[in-house]
Formats: structure tokens, sequence, C-alpha cells
């Protein structure tokens, strides 16, 4: 098995190193202080196409294999983790929709993504932490328009999300519903 990467996915990596260079590595130390991004950031991710990278392409995306994904968040990742673990989440939190939600929820899902919205899942739990078979907050449908949820996350975030992914248990036959 050749493990080398090929020549498109070269050109990727060094597109994104570059870019790590210029808008990641030099504010790096600022934006853990901070705890924030800089402005402007994230959208310049997204002008590359940063936080789609795993979009499928019938859904408009570019349909990037896994391994031409890790490439991308390596590099990001030497630039600051934090900004490489924030545009991962896009990735993490669109896995449970690509897998097994319906056409409607993936293409919206996905637009929103293509759009340079981002995304995020809230699994860890106290006591659970992040064992999705050991999470504790629950929804109960109290009406078919009224999902009461029992919230036991903790959030912490450094960006602005568009989309949340929360990981809970839920009564047989419930009535849900992603807005």
């Amino acid at each position: 098995m050749d493990f080398a990467l090929n020549e498109e996915q070269l050109e990727l990596q060094e597109m994104v190193r570059d870019f790590v260079e210029k808008e990641i590595t030099p504010y790096a130390a600022e934006m853990d202080r901070n705890n924030q991004s800089m402005p402007g950031l994230l959208e310049k991710a997204a002008d590359m196409g940063l936080l789609n990278v795993i979009v499928p392409e019938e859904y408009g995306g570019p349909g990037l294999d896994s391994v031409t994904v890790a490439v991308i968040y390596e590099e990001l990742g030497k630039g600051c983790a934090g900004v490489a673990t924030s545009m991962a989440a896009n990735s993490l939190a669109s896995y449970p929709i690509l897998i097994a939600g319906t056409e409607e929820q993936k293409q919206a899902h996905c637009d929103l993504l293509n759009d340079g919205k981002l995304a995020a899942f809230a699994l860890t739990e106290p006591g659970a932490g992040s064992d999705a078979g050991g999470v504790a907050t629950s929804a109960v449908t109290r009406k078919p328009e009224l999902i009461l949820l029992m919230v036991l996350k903790r959030l912490l975030l450094m960006v602005e999300l568009q989309i949340l992914i929360l990981y809970l248990l839920i009564p047989a036959n419930p009535v849900v519903s992603v807005v």
C-alpha cells in the first residue's frame, strides 16, 4: 500500500500551510490568551473551503477522502490546536447527520456548511465524559410540537455557532425534528 500523498493532496497541503503561516500562527498566542479567534479568520477559512471538507459532492461539497481531510487538520493544528479543533468540529457534528439523517436534513445541514456556517456537537457531560452511551441529557415529549430537554451539557466555545448537534436519550417513538 502506498501512503504517499498524491499531487492534489500535496497542493492542498501547501495551500493550507500558507494560510496557517499567514493567518493563524502569528496570532495563535493571542487567540489562546483571549479564548477567541481573530476577527474574520473563520470567514477566510470558509472562503478557502476549509469548513465543509467532509461534505460529499452530491451535497455541493468537495467530497474529500479521509486522508486529505487529515492532511488539512494536521496543517491547521500546526498553527493553533484551538482553531484546528473548531474547524474539525464541523466534521464531527456532521457525521451523525450524514450517516443517519434524512435527505432533507443532509441537504439542509450541508447547505449551511457550504455557506461557511459553523457546527458543533454536545456530547461531553459530567459523569459520562465523552461516552455516548453514558449521557444523562434526555428529552421528554410533552406535545407533538414540544420536546422538553433536560440538559447536563457543558459547552466551551470559541466561536459563534449556527448548528449544534445535541447527543441525548429520547423516549420510544418520540416526535423530534431538527431545526
